[in-house]
């Protein structure tokens, strides 16, 4: 089966009939939205909606018999209607229509006799599809059934008792969140059988945060309520969103409504559990390997070098300290996924958001899904950092009273050398920028309080140079062509980049720098490899800072004078990924897809609709999102893929 090019848009309104007495439901299918414009009244909904196709459906004709019967169907693999019904489809429903749309009912049967009906409908009953059936007269709904998927009915206690506090900032915040929680998981639990483990681990996450206000100091608990109100915002904002979403079309479907109106008839619950499995494929590789506790058990394990981190050969710096370490799982928290056209891509604490535009153009390099990785990337590196930071000046001293940046400093085991590695990472930006303070600061103890808060004012400059490192290192194969390319095509897009393009350039080469390190000029190497990968025609076509970059980039004056500084400065923070968080063994666990092993390639074809599983999404996205043009049908089916082939990895 494969999804048609030809965007529809399929248009539901609810509305006065022509008596005025009582309201009636229409529905039309159309093919271009600016025909469902021109009909919208207060009642009105819309989706894009595309037809499916193989050899035995009639190709061409009408989409939807304005009289006839019409069945939603949900959640389903196109495919599995292949195998299971459409062998009897030409003898005994030869009318029928195939559609396939983003929402949780994502299959749109329709059919123009009621004995054709009869076929589908007993069907369908002998099925576990959750499904709706409608009448239609003169594209008038005249009548309705609805057959919804079985539960076990019982529902997560998701101990909202441990709601309370005093303070009332939090007070009506948790009742939104309780409120919030319920209503997401209660409508979707027929739909999304993972999304009351998610909602309870957020609310767990939370509940954490508010006992830490119970236990903690007076002199911290403003801090720590500043915590916990910041994280009930994001709590809030992400369980809405995804709600008003990805539940918009649930049954029944005449009477549920979304606030994002290109979607607002049968929503995007595909592309929001989509993205949900390629988040939590990463969380549940990257808990199977658990970066963080790798690096908190490197404490006690001799450091073996006479050199500090930073210095280290090319051989020491391939010792891969990671597996030195008993492999551990820790059942890592996946964030709710939701669509916004204000946050583009961007992680938080309990959430991700990607760009509206991705709905229409997942396939396409500048909106490609493959950006999500560096914003997952951070969801691992912050908690390594919050790990190794030293939480105030003393800790850069070591018991004995030794600074742990004089030069001549040795860490006594592997996590102080991480830690070490982090402060020498921190050091580079800040002598970047004052490098007089920083040598006088650090001859002399008194001023450390000082340097201390100056250092800590770089972790983050520090946590994206380690964060785009990571990124090309794992989730990109350290290959410098496919990497510049997603990048810059993705920035492209960017508004207001001109004042950044600078610290861009500056990710981009240090993170290739990390990967020619066994030459002798490793920055100069990386800066022509990004030259080369950069100077392309097609980034010059899709990115307006093009002409800008490679001037600078190009230019021996501007590199020396404000390029190469922050490079060199930034490229021991890419050292430091190398020596403590890179190592082939997990390179290997994060990319590994087990459908893959045995073959050379996806046997899938784009637009084709397949029952057979993957368990990379990963590889799926780097396969298939590497289109030059926009194409809302190839990101449909894109959705469809990571929704039902990809599994096995929780």
């Amino acid at each position: 089966m494969r999804i048609d090019k030809d965007q529809k848009f399929i248009h539901i309104s609810l509305h006065p009939s022509e008596e005025g007495k009582d309201f009636e439901t229409t529905l039309n299918v159309v093919n271009s939205f600016e025909l469902v414009i021109g009909e919208w009244n207060s009642g009105s909904r819309m989706s894009p909606i595309w037809r499916v196709q193989n050899d035995v459906l009639e190709d061409g004709g009408v989409d939807v018999f304005p009289t006839g019967f019409l069945f939603f169907v949900g959640m389903t693999n196109p495919a599995e209607l292949e195998v299971g019904f459409f062998p009897r489809v030409r003898k005994e429903t030869p009318s029928l229509r195939v559609l396939s749309s983003l929402g949780v009912f994502n299959i749109v049967l329709s059919v123009s006799a009621e004995e054709e009906a009869k076929v589908i409908g007993d069907y369908l009953d002998d099925s576990n599809f959750a499904f709706e059936e409608w009448e239609l007269v003169d594209s008038v709904s005249h009548g309705m059934s609805v057959r919804s998927k079985g539960t076990d009915g019982s529902g997560v206690d998701f101990g909202l008792e441990k709601l309370k506090s005093d303070e009332l900032k939090l007070k009506s915040k948790h009742v939104e969140l309780a409120t919030n929680t319920l209503a997401a998981a209660r409508r979707g639990e027929m739909y999304f059988p993972w999304l009351e483990g998610d909602l309870e681990k957020v609310l767990s996450s939370y509940c954490e945060s508010l006992a830490v206000i119970e236990n903690c100091d007076e002199a911290e608990r403003a801090h720590f309520l500043d915590v916990a109100y910041y994280r009930i915002i994001n709590a809030n904002s992400a369980i809405s969103r995804f709600t008003s979403q990805a539940l918009t079309g649930i049954q029944p479907i005449d009477n549920s409504e979304g606030h994002y109106w290109p979607h607002s008839a049968l929503g995007v619950g595909i592309a929001s559990n989509a993205v949900r499995n390629v988040a939590a494929f990463i969380s549940a590789r990257v808990g199977e390997f658990d970066f963080v506790q790798r690096v908190a058990d490197l404490g006690g394990k001799p450091y073996p070098f006479t050199e500090r981190p930073v210095d280290l050969t090319m051989d020491e710096m391939n010792a891969d300290f990671l597996t030195t370490t008993p492999s551990t799982t820790t059942e890592k928290m996946v964030p709710i996924c939701f669509f916004s056209g204000r946050d583009s891509f961007k992680h938080d604490v309990y959430s991700l958001s990607l760009p509206l535009e991705t709905l229409e153009a997942a396939t396409c390099h500048q909106w490609s899904l493959r950006t999500i990785t560096h914003e997952l990337t951070h969801r691992i590196i912050e908690p390594i950092l919050g790990l190794l930071l030293p939480a105030e000046h003393v800790e850069m001293l070591d018991a004995d009273g030794n600074s742990k940046l004089h030069m001549d400093y040795l860490p006594n085991d592997l996590l102080d050398a991480a830690k070490v590695g982090l402060l020498d990472s921190l050091m580079a930006l800040a002598r970047s920028q004052e490098p007089g303070f920083i040598d006088d600061a650090n001859r002399d103890f008194e001023q450390y309080p000082r340097l201390y808060d100056y250092l800590i004012d770089f972790s983050d400059q520090a946590e994206e140079f380690m964060v785009h490192t990571f990124d090309f290192f794992y989730f990109y194969s350290r290959d410098p062509h496919q990497y510049v390319q997603s990048l810059w095509l993705s920035w492209g897009i960017i508004p207001h980049l001109e004042g950044k393009l600078d610290d861009y350039i500056a990710r981009t080469i240090v993170a290739l720098s990390a990967n020619t390190l066994h030459l002798n000029d490793s920055i100069q190497e990386a800066r022509r490899q990004f030259i080369i990968n950069f100077e392309t025609d097609y980034i010059k076509a899709n990115n307006p800072h093009y002409e800008t970059v490679l001037d600078r980039v190009k230019s021996d004056d501007y590199w020396a004078s404000t390029l190469e500084p922050i490079v060199t400065a930034g490229s021991v923070a890419a050292r430091f990924v190398v020596v403590f968080l890179y190592s082939d063994a997990a390179s290997t666990h994060l990319y590994r897809d087990a459908a893959l092993e045995a073959g050379d390639g996806y046997d899938v074809k784009k637009g084709e609709f397949s029952n057979k599983t993957y368990t990379n999404p990963l590889r799926l996205m780097q396969e298939f999102s590497t289109s030059e043009k926009v194409s809302a049908a190839d990101s449909a089916w894109l959705f469809h893929l990571l929704t039902f082939n990809v599994g096995g990895f929780e």
